[in-house]
């Protein structure tokens, strides 16, 4: 009969030590947190790993980094974690604690993705954009590297930040020192901007795109001006234009020229090979060029950068300045204008221009 003997070594006594050497941290981690003190946690969080795009652009804006230049980021740092500090005291309350910290650390995470992969800022007519993306738009925009982006600063943060007990507080008193909170982080947030405000006000007059890459005042700042913006319009009537516009007679001409526009996204004249950059990147264009089939005009400039602001413009009169303080599409049509003088218009939609598209009655293939 055969006989099983099993032998146990010994733990060496530097391995059973760990548990013992970790419990003193385990019980600290455990033990309920002062809201007061996990509120600063999250505004340090945000401050630092949630505005990287923010403070890699502040380093990159001078070659030399002086003793001035360290101070001038230090008084930034300051100044963007006091004032995350006010916000979360005025935002952050005991019933909705947890998910609010979520949602911020998911728009501190996405809005840094974007602004690093695709160097944007999150501003009013981003915020716009990101409103009216459908589907399809979204899943294009999916990748591993904005997976990782949210793993690590959604899902592990968020798990830490929801799993974390928190101190009961009676409400009034949690009330002032909350709000106590509050004033003393504006009133030091006033001081280093008093301190700092000549070399401050330099970098902000100069880069006017920093002030949107803050978050997440950015998204806070953008989606106020959005819902201003849309209750606005909402009061608004479209106004057709060149109402007495009419199909001309061909005559012996015989059919009507076809026109097609194809507006591209996300495209830069810059590299285009037939305005002359230097790889050539539009091979079939030039063939067509060449064949004369297609004429190309370099003197064209754009409203905007990005869907909202530049195709409605492409359809106004107003030009680029006094389309930029319109509300554009939604008060002035003037493709209305083109559709009446043309035999037939398609409209492959875009849901930027969608309602001037509904507004002239173009039917859409």
């Amino acid at each position: 009969m055969a006989t099983c003997v099993r032998f146990v070594l010994p733990m060496p006594p530097y391995l059973t030590a760990f548990p013992a050497f970790f419990r003193p941290f385990s019980k600290a981690i455990r033990r309920p947190w002062h809201p007061l003190v996990l509120l600063l946690v999250l505004a340090l969080w945000l401050t630092t790993l949630g505005n990287v795009p923010l403070w890699r652009s502040l380093w990159a804006l001078t070659d030399s980094h002086g003793l001035r230049t360290d101070l001038g980021l230090l008084a930034m740092g300051v100044i963007v974690f006091t004032a995350t500090t006010v916000l979360l005291s005025l935002l952050v309350w005991p019933r909705w604690r947890k998910p609010v910290g979520v949602v911020l650390l998911m728009v501190a995470a996405a809005n840094s993705y974007f602004m690093s992969a695709y160097g944007v800022v999150i501003d009013p007519s981003m915020m716009a954009n990101t409103v009216q993306t459908d589907v399809r738009e979204v899943r294009d925009l999916l990748s591993g590297s904005m997976g990782v982006v949210l793993l690590l600063g959604v899902v592990l943060p968020g798990v830490w930040w929801w799993r974390q007990p928190v101190q009961e507080w009676p409400a009034m008193r949690l009330l002032g020192r909350q709000l106590g909170l509050a004033l003393l982080a504006l009133v030091l947030m006033m001081v280093v901007i008093w301190a700092s405000f000549q070399d401050l006000a330099s970098t902000m007059r100069n880069h006017k795109s920093l002030r949107y890459m803050v978050n997440p005042f950015n998204t806070v700042y953008a989606s106020g001006r959005l819902l201003v913006g849309q209750t606005t319009q909402a009061r608004m009537s479209l106004q057709p234009m060149g109402e007495d516009a009419a199909v001309a007679s061909l005559g012996a001409a015989g059919a009507p020229p076809l026109i097609v526009l194809v507006v591209g996204e996300t495209v830069r004249a810059a590299n285009f090979g037939l305005a002359g950059y230097a790889r050539d990147t539009t091979p079939q264009l030039r063939q067509l060029q060449t064949s004369g089939e297609l004429t190309y005009f370099s003197n064209v400039r754009s409203c905007g950068t990005n869907t909202q602001v530049s195709v409605p413009c492409m359809f106004s009169h107003l030009g680029r300045e006094a389309q930029a303080k319109t509300t554009s599409l939604m008060k002035i049509c003037s493709m209305c204008c083109s559709v009446r003088a043309c035999r037939c218009c398609g409209w492959t939609t875009n849901r930027v221009a969608k309602g001037c598209a509904i507004a002239c009655q173009i039917p859409a293939p």
